[in-house]
């Protein structure tokens, strides 16, 4: 029997049809806003749909032309696909009538030949008042950013790549956020732009670097994101000052190089991570083509000659209450006892830990944690090292030393979590030899903590096509083998001891 409903639709008018259109039925401020929320290339196909959708699209407020606007147009020269997409951003910029834009977001990573008309577009997203603002260059040539978007006042929020500022003077007396990749800026340049953000709140620099002091003395200045310093060569001067009374909110991650990176006022900081990395100067040096062997010894003096550094940096994160530490400093501490000096004692009660399995330093790692009595919370995250070059393998075997690394006492630690986040398998003679070290430490944690009420471990790893022992390298060692030889030192009798378990396959 045929089903009645259905033999009905087959049989409805075009009148009919239209009718059970009920999206457009809605008012058009909402189909605006739902249009809005899309990328400029879908919303402005929706004029092919029907009348009632013909214009609704040039009244939208935000206008994002990103990658995939490129790969639309279908085109086998890629020349011609980037001027199909040039001439698609400027019709859709001659029909918009809408008065304002909330966000703008063009990604000209092609558009190194337009460079008249990128700084057109970015001018009408001024004219319009635009609040939130994308823009990321070309990486091989740098845009020079119109005076009119220097002098925006809508801007809140800000992300350039690849940008020049030349000499225009920076007015985003609004501008609450800004994120700047893969910038050069003289000291007096990133001057200008501080002053000319009166209310900024949060600065995020990614492969930014050329200037020697970061001063903000802005009380509305709450958290900074330094990553990748970027220093050129030729620069004598291989060092950075960062005054910011009032951050809250502090991280420092990736290469450095050879930075030394200061922190001479955050006396307000509440949390900070420190995972940046000091690279060797074997490595430096063939970065450089400066084919100079360095034997172990300049090595190891090089390494040391940042221990003031880091020490330092102990000593200005003393009252941070959450603190993520890499792996780069769990050598400062073993070089500081050796040397007779002291590490600071901190405040810190929730403490992370990122290691690399292959290149930790035991003795550095113990006597870091040394300087944390007021811990309670633990997490150690075992990571991979990628970048062989950057590390070295030294690490001081002084009887004094571990006799005291031996007598440490953790009287506040309640919680540790370990997370073994390596996707590989420990087949490795380095990564074994890792693992033994962690085994150590986690006996000593255990030894010495005279409170814990929890032990937890997650183990992450794969399965892999090639290793077919891989199962049994990572997880039965890290799990089998870890709570075996851990469960009898424990000290604490009301310790719970959980395990987890997440394998991953190709």
């Amino acid at each position: 029997m045929i089903n009645p409903p259905l033999l009905k639709r087959e049989k409805l008018s075009v009148t009919e049809i239209e009718t059970l259109d009920r999206i457009s039925q809605l008012p058009d401020a909402l189909l605006v806003q739902i249009l809005s929320l899309l990328p400029t290339k879908d919303a402005f196909t929706t004029c092919l749909l029907s009348k009632r959708w013909h214009f609704l699209w040039t009244f939208v407020y935000n206008l994002i032309f990103t990658q995939e606007s490129y790969r639309v147009f279908y085109e086998p020269n890629c020349s011609l696909k980037i001027e199909k997409f040039v001439s698609f951003v400027n019709h859709v910029l001659n029909g918009f009538v809408s008065s304002k834009i909330t966000k703008f977001e063009l990604d000209g990573t092609q558009l190194f030949n337009y460079t008249s008309q990128i700084k057109r577009w970015l001018s009408f997203a001024v004219e319009r008042e635009v609040k939130h603002a994308v823009f990321l260059s070309s990486y091989t040539h740098a845009c020079v950013l119109p005076e009119s978007f220097c002098n925006c006042s809508s801007l809140i929020t800000l992300y350039l790549r690849q940008c020049c500022f030349n000499d225009a003077v920076i007015v985003w007396k609004f501008l609450k956020s800004l994120k700047l990749e893969s910038v050069i800026l003289k000291d007096d340049e990133i001057l200008n732009l501080l002053s000319g953000c009166p209310a900024l709140e949060t600065m995020e620099l990614d492969d930014v670097g050329g200037f020697h002091c970061l001063k903000i003395n802005s009380s509305k200045f709450k958290r900074l994101n330094l990553k990748n310093h970027r220093l050129p060569h030729d620069i004598s001067d291989r060092s950075l000052e960062i005054y910011a009374p009032y951050l809250e909110h502090l991280e420092i991650s990736g290469d450095l190089g050879d930075l030394q990176c200061r922190l001479v006022d955050v006396s307000s900081l509440v949390n900070a991570k420190v995972t940046f990395y000091i690279s060797c100067i074997k490595h430096i040096r063939h970065e450089r083509k400066e084919f100079i062997s360095v034997d172990d010894y300049s090595c190891h003096d090089y390494h040391q000659s940042f221990s003031v550094l880091a020490r330092d940096y102990l000593q200005k994160l003393s009252c941070a209450t959450e603190l993520t530490i890499g792996s780069w400093f769990t050598e400062v501490p073993c070089m500081l006892q050796f040397n007779g000096l002291l590490v600071p004692e901190l405040k810190c009660k929730y403490l992370t830990l990122e290691l690399c399995i292959e290149n930790f330093d035991l003795n550095g790692v113990a006597g870091l944690l040394g300087a944390f009595p007021h811990v309670e919370t633990l997490n150690i995250y075992m990571t991979e090292n990628l970048l062989d070059n950057y590390f070295c393998d030294f690490e001081e075997n002084n009887t004094d030393l571990q006799s005291w690394i031996s007598s440490i006492v953790f009287p506040n630690l309640k919680n540790i979590t370990i997370v073994n986040s390596i996707l590989v398998c420990l087949n490795r003679q380095k990564r074994k030899q890792g693992f033994r070290r962690l085994v150590k430490l986690s006996q000593l944690l255990l030894k010495n903590a005279t409170i814990l009420k929890k032990f937890l471990v997650i183990s992450k790893s794969r399965m892999c096509k090639k290793c077919k022992k891989c199962l049994t390298n990572c997880w039965c060692n890290f799990f089998s083998g870890l709570f075996d030889k851990l469960y009898p030192s424990r000290s604490s009798t009301n310790a719970k001891f959980i395990l987890q378990a997440q394998v991953f396959r190709d």
